[in-house]
C-alpha cells in the first residue's frame, strides 16, 4: 500500500493529526501517537464515536489502538469551525434565528451522547464544525465523561477556560452532567451572536453576568431568556431537560415569524 500524502499537519496536544490523502479512504484525517498521547483516552473516544453513526460526528474509517501503536483514519469535514467563522465571516452576528437554529442543531447532535449518559465537557468554537451544507459536526470527545460508570479516565479538571462552568473547573465531579454542556452551549451562542468573548477567565465565569443590552443588537426577550437559563452559574438553576430548551427555541422562532 502506498504511503499517505500529507496535505496539512495540525497542532494537537493529545495526538499527531494530519490531513492526508489515503489510497483507500481518500482525503481524510489521520491521527497517530505523539509523546503526550493517552492510549486509554483515545481508545475510549473512538469507542464512543463508533457507538452511533450519524451526521453530527465524524465517521471513523479505521482504527488500530494498542500499547504500541495508534492509527486512526477519520472523516474529513468539508467546512469551517465556528472560530474561523467568527473571525472571518460571522453570519450569526446579530441574527437571532440563525443563532437559535445553530443551538437547536447542536442540542439535537449532542442528544446522541447525552442519551447514553456521556457529557462532552469541552464544547468550544473550534470543536464545532459547520459542513458546507451548514450542518453541525461535533469534534473531540477526548475528555468526554461517561456518567455512573466508574470512569477514571476523566477525573482530572480538563476544561477550556471561559467555556467551562463553575462545577467543572472547581472539580465537582459528582455534580457534572449534561447541564455542564448546556452552559458551554450558552457561551458559544452568545459569542457567535454578539461577536465577543463572554468570559475571558474562570474568575469572570464566577463574577461576570452576561450583558444582553448591547447597542445596535436586536435580540428578543425570548432569546435572552434562553441564553440566561443556559448560563446560570449554579447547575441546578439551568434547564433540566433538552426538550424544554428545544420547546423554548421553537417558541422563539415561531414568535419571530409574526413580528
Amino acid at each position: 500500500m502506498q504511503e499517505d500524502k500529507i496535505i496539512k499537519e495540525y497542532i494537537s496536544g493529545q495526538k499527531s493529526v494530519a490531513l492526508v490523502v489515503n489510497e483507500k479512504y481518500g482525503k481524510c484525517i489521520r491521527k497517530t501517537r505523539n509523546a503526550n498521547t493517552s492510549t486509554a483516552r483515545i481508545n475510549r473516544e473512538v469507542q464512543i464515536q463508533n457507538t452511533f453513526n450519524c451526521k453530527y460526528y465524524p465517521k471513523i474509517y479505521f482504527s488500530e489502538i494498542n500499547s504500541n501503536n495508534i492509527l486512526i483514519y477519520e472523516e474529513y469535514i468539508h467546512g469551517q469551525d465556528l472560530l474561523n467563522i467568527l473571525k472571518n465571516n460571522n453570519f450569526f452576528r446579530n441574527n437571532e434565528n440563525i443563532s437559535l437554529n445553530l443551538l437547536k442543531d447542536l442540542i439535537t447532535g449532542l442528544k446522541y451522547i447525552w442519551d447514553i449518559d456521556i457529557v462532552h465537557r469541552d464544547l468550544k468554537l473550534n470543536n464545532i464544525m459547520l459542513r458546507n451544507t451548514y450542518e453541525s459536526v461535533i469534534l473531540d470527545l477526548g475528555i468526554a465523561k461517561i456518567l455512573d460508570s466508574g470512569d477514571n479516565l476523566t477525573t482530572k479538571m480538563w476544561f477550556t477556560e471561559g467555556y467551562a462552568p463553575i462545577e467543572q473547573f472547581t472539580n465537582q465531579i459528582k455534580t457534572i452532567d449534561k447541564r455542564t454542556d448546556f452552559f458551554s452551549l450558552g457561551v458559544i451562542i452568545y459569542e457567535m451572536f454578539f461577536g465577543i468573548r463572554l468570559f475571558a477567565s474562570n474568575q469572570e465565569v464566577i463574577t461576570k453576568n452576561p450583558d444582553f443590552n448591547v447597542e445596535e443588537f436586536s435580540n428578543s426577550v425570548q432569546f435572552n431568556k434562553i441564553l440566561s437559563k443556559l448560563l446560570e452559574k449554579l447547575i441546578y438553576n439551568r434547564y433540566r431537560k433538552t426538550d424544554d430548551i428545544l420547546t423554548d427555541i421553537e417558541n422563539a422562532l415561531e414568535r419571530s415569524k409574526h413580528e
